[in-house]
């Protein structure tokens, strides 16, 4: 290199806040600035150190510097970005190498090298991803105009999640407890959920709220939203394994899946702002979750329609949901096949058959409303999950009830058979361990 040439380049690396090296075709190091010596805690003189020096001579803390240098040495037509660590008595580092070429004498070509210290970057990524996943963090902290006011309008698929029984159960619980419990029981649903490139919006008490195909859009947004929703449910098995090790109560949940448009984006004020999903499909999955019991994922039809992959469809139900025009088909799904290739199995207790039945009277549910009606009915099986209800009254799939059966006792209706209706139980009164012990005593003899 001219000498003038290498006056320029020395007078304009000087004042760059970049680290900058340039290196020979041998690796040798022709000019440095002080900015990369400091992040690379060199000392002067720069010039004259090789690139042997880096990958041999400093106990591996250049290790993926010298293999991204030897890289762009070799591929000098194309221009590289590295992300590489870097270790030194001041603490661990994480350094953004971007590499280019820059015209040399003959047909040597030097290699230029900029060196940007992105170890708070890193660090607040980290921290933020607790709160956000990475996606949204990314969308937020590298996109122009990520952090401004405002979403845009796009196709989505929303999942909602619920655990059964959750507010009655932690009521006996201590509070560090519920904690430990919730926050393991998070951490396993998170890994399923990021594994198919979900987005946990939120954390809704007990409840998960994710998105799919937002803040980075994706085709397949509704079967990934399945096979999360299928992960999750096998999972709750080892969920169940750590808590009844630790004394804590086995869990169940309820997952209900929708696609529909929704916008997306920063919501909130300038004071407070949080990347949320808007729309009436949200409250649309609300409502089939709604309609879940233990163990149970309910798919709208909009999700069904953009599932390519052949689904495991357990049974299918109408239903009219509150604010929704005519009846909403629901599919109960327990697998999906194509790459996910993932299932799970709802196992239920058994039921004892009575030798004799259990009269007993039930009121339909809509909402929260109780019925002024009451009908006649008679338990032929029971179990500590489900019972089986003969009735001159016609119930549907998804009814909810409430029977005068050891208090109050509710339930849902989950499939019709020839014998009858079984429900499942969604909330149970105290005395009813000890209603239950006594009517399936002759049963369990």
């Amino acid at each position: 290199m001219d000498s003038n040439k290498l006056l320029l380049y020395e007078n304009l690396i000087g004042t760059m806040s970049e680290g900058v090296m340039v290196f020979d075709d041998n690796g040798n190091v022709i000019l440095c600035n002080d900015k990369a010596g400091e992040l690379l805690d060199l000392q002067p003189p720069f010039e004259g150190l090789t690139l042997k020096y880096f990958l041999q001579n400093m106990e591996g803390r250049y290790d993926e510097f010298g293999d991204a240098v030897v890289e762009a040495i070799y591929e000098k037509e194309t221009r590289h970005n590295f992300t590489v660590s870097y270790s030194s008595d001041k603490g661990d580092r994480r350094y953004l190498v971007s590499t280019g070429y820059l015209k040399g004498e003959g047909d040597s070509n030097n290699v230029l090298a900029l060196i940007n210290d992105i170890s708070e970057l890193e660090k607040l990524h980290e921290t933020f991803g607790r709160y956000v996943s990475d996606d949204i963090a990314k969308a937020i902290l590298e996109t122009p105009g990520g952090l401004d006011m405002g979403g845009d309008e796009r196709s989505v698929t929303i999942l909602m999640s619920d655990l059964r029984g959750f507010t009655a159960m932690s009521e006996k619980m201590k509070p560090s407890d519920i904690v430990d419990m919730l926050n393991y029981y998070f951490g396993v649903m998170l890994e399923c959920i990021t594994r198919n490139n979900g987005n946990v919006i939120e954390f809704l008490g007990d409840g998960i709220f994710v998105v799919f195909g937002a803040p980075i859009a994706s085709e397949n947004h509704a079967a990934e939203a399945v096979a999360a929703a299928v992960e999750m449910e096998r999972a709750m098995a080892d969920v169940n394994k750590w808590n009844v090790e630790r004394g804590y109560p086995e869990l169940s949940m309820g997952i209900g899946i929708n696609t529909g448009s929704a916008v997306v984006g920063n919501i909130g004020c300038e004071k407070r702002t949080k990347y949320g999903v808007l729309g009436s499909n949200v409250n649309l999955t609300g409502r089939i979750e709604s309609y879940t019991v233990a163990g149970q994922i309910l798919i709208s039809p909009t999700t069904r329609e953009q599932i390519a992959e052949e689904l495991i469809i357990e049974q299918e139900a109408d239903v009219s949901p509150k604010g929704v025009d005519g009846v909403l088909h629901l599919t109960q799904v327990i697998g999906i096949g194509g790459d996910y290739n993932v299932s799970y199995e709802i196992v239920r207790k058994p039921l004892f058959g009575l030798d004799m039945p259990h009269v007993i009277t039930y009121r339909s549910l809509e909402g929260k409303h109780v019925s002024d009606e009451s009908y006649l009915g008679k338990i032929l099986a029971v179990s500590e999950e489900q019972v089986l209800l003969e009735s001159p009254h016609d119930l549907e799939v998804f009814d909810n009830i409430r029977m005068d059966l050891a208090g109050e006792t509710y339930g849902k209706v989950i499939k019709k058979t020839e014998g009858g209706y079984l429900i499942d139980f969604t909330a149970l009164p105290e005395s009813f361990k000890i209603w239950f012990d006594a009517i399936t005593q002759g049963s369990r003899d």
